[in-house]
């Protein structure tokens, strides 16, 4: 590479250019968001080096409801190799009965209530946790009233905050978490607070099919998310994002795998936390939930996808556009 002298951008794309006998090149672009474009062409400059993944893998979850569901969908799941339970409706859980047979601590399970429970529902989802060890359960509080919340902590009731970014107008949203997530440690009393805050939070991800994008935003939450570590100087912790990987209104059921597949490997390559893969019908659920349960079986054993963390280091187009993303997203903190 010594041999060859260095040169501008500009001279580089003039260069170019003429070659190709066009003067439209940047007129091209690839569409990141509804208002956000980024160039076609940029410098290679970022190195990043793969390695192994600080934990073994990521959870492969299903999910449940607590109100349609019953004791046989959870053990065949359970049957089928899930090591995650997200689970709807908690308000509905009564006397436990319907995890007969299950054993938690081999498990990751999430409780997630539709409704702010009454006083005799949250009691009853306490009396279960105590039964089969709290530590092994995590309580969504997006329901849940400052009173409850406070009576979860005293008990030592491990509790996620969780905010929802979903497919569209994905620079706006991440603007609105910032500033959510950012008030939120701001009006706690210490860092103390801030830092066990902070381990609490979750970033719910629901994808779309377009793996490069994708996984430029599940980089750009880590560039933002380190932003705010360092700016109330807390010790570093990995951000929680979780993937959500649905179906696509309309499509044929071989499309809607096609889509489920491509929406799996993303999130796997992007390092997300936790992956769940809806069915492609409803109909003929437990079927349906077998197969997109073994799009993830099949991305650990066969593609060997747990084995490296963050595999997409190395691609500069995908650290470019995570760096913009950011970078867009960023600018608008303290405006929305």
């Amino acid at each position: 590479m010594q041999d060859f002298p260095d040169i501008s951008y500009e001279s580089w794309l003039d260069q170019l250019q003429k070659e190709l006998k066009t003067s439209i090149l940047l007129e091209k672009y690839v569409k990141i968001d509804e208002n956000l474009h980024t160039d076609p062409f940029f410098e290679r400059r970022l190195k990043h080096e793969t390695g192994r993944r600080a934990t073994s893998s990521w959870t492969v979850a299903d999910r449940f409801s607590l109100k349609e569901h019953d004791q046989a969908d959870i053990l065949e799941a359970l049957n089928g190799g899930i090591d995650g339970l997200i689970l709807d409706h908690a308000e509905e859980l009564h006397d436990g009965s319907i995890f007969e047979g299950v054993f938690f601590e081999y498990l990751k399970t999430y409780f997630h209530f539709s409704i702010q429970p009454t006083e005799n529902q949250l009691e009853n989802l306490l009396k279960f946790l105590e039964h089969k060890g709290k530590q092994h359960f995590y309580i969504s509080t997006d329901k849940l009233s400052s009173a409850q919340i406070s009576q979860l902590n005293e008990q030592e009731i491990p509790l996620l905050r969780y905010y929802n970014l979903d497919a569209h107008h994905v620079v706006e949203q991440l603007s609105n978490i910032t500033n959510k997530i950012v008030d939120y440690l701001d009006s706690l009393n210490s860092n103390l607070q801030r830092q066990k805050a902070a381990e609490k939070i979750v970033i719910n991800r629901k994808l779309s099919t377009d793996i490069i994008r994708e996984i430029a935003i599940k980089q750009a939450l880590d560039i933002i998310w380190e932003q705010i570590i360092e700016g109330f100087s807390l010790e570093a912790i990995p951000l929680k994002v979780h993937a959500k990987c649905n179906i696509i209104a309309d499509e044929t059921l071989e499309r809607q795998y096609i889509a489920l597949a491509s929406k799996g490997l993303t999130a796997v390559t992007a390092s997300y936390d936790l992956v769940h893969i809806g069915p492609a019908d409803t109909e003929n659920n437990r079927f349906h939930r077998r197969i997109s349960r073994n799009i993830q079986h099949l991305l650990k054993m066969e593609s060997l996808m747990e084995n490296y963390r963050h595999a997409y280091l190395g691609s500069h187009q995908i650290s470019r556009i995570g760096e913009e993303i950011a970078s867009t997203a960023w600018k608008k903190v303290g405006q929305v």
